[in-house]
């Protein structure tokens, strides 16, 4: 039964968050992409046999619960006071979030210590304080507001990350690695919003290079990859015409 609430928990947290539609976007954007391989992964922990997670591995997950948490609970707390589409859309995905991480606790047997907590109150007085820090910071304008939403994603990669190579436990790094590709498309949404004021963001918390790769797109395939065009027919002498 745990394994089951487990797949379903991560399941929904990645594909939730995939299928945003966090405008308003830049002109030709459709909103939110797919999560690709990162869906795939997120269904297969909870088939791997359940291990033993080190002192490293519990604190891993108790951080990122609470992590995810701060997303959650920022967000919500900005959306009083300016109304975005990123901060109505994205506080279901951290919700979601938050299950999954919470699934993974539930399933090794690690207390979580903020289920009982409202939002805007955590378990430890750091994570406290940058959630009264990114209220405070992000509520002085709408600009202001966009730019904590990034730089909560971007920890958020970095964080998940970290600890995803820290661990030897392949159904944390399925989890972490989906959450990342999920917190990705949450930073390109906020990038999005910020563009189309013409504002940006840069980097806190990984260098510039790192930051800039996660919203460089993904190059197309090879032609020898392409798919035929089923518009394109062989002439009577092999040459193309159109239909």
């Amino acid at each position: 039964m745990k394994t089951k609430m487990v797949l379903c928990s991560i399941a929904a947290g990645v594909m939730a968050s995939a299928s945003l539609f966090a405008g308003p976007a830049a002109p030709g954007d459709a909103g939110g992409a797919g999560c690709g391989g990162a869906c795939l992964a997120a269904t297969q922990p909870a088939t791997q046999p359940v291990g033993t997670l080190s002192d490293t591995d519990n604190a891993a997950l108790v951080y990122m619960r609470e992590e995810e948490k701060l997303a959650h609970d920022v967000y919500v707390a900005l959306a009083k006071k300016f109304p975005l589409k990123p901060f109505q859309n994205i506080p279901r995905s951290e919700k979601q979030h938050q299950s999954a991480v919470a699934g993974l606790m539930m399933r090794y047997d690690v207390p979580d210590p903020v289920s009982e907590m409202p939002d805007g109150k955590f378990a430890t007085d750091a994570m406290q304080k940058l959630y009264d820090h990114l209220v405070e910071k992000g509520s002085a304008s709408e600009i202001a507001a966009l730019q904590v939403g990034a730089e909560i994603e971007e920890l958020d990669i970095k964080d998940l990350r970290t600890r995803a190579e820290a661990t030897d436990q392949a159904d944390l790094k399925a989890v972490f690695a989906a959450l990342e590709t999920a917190s990705g498309h949450h930073l390109h949404a906020f990038m999005r919003n910020l563009q189309v004021r013409n504002a940006t963001y840069a980097a806190q918390h990984l260098s510039q290079p790192e930051f800039d790769m996660l919203l460089t797109p993904p190059a197309p395939a090879p032609a020898s990859d392409a798919v035929p065009s089923p518009r394109a027919r062989p002439g009577r002498h092999g040459q193309g015409k159109a239909p």
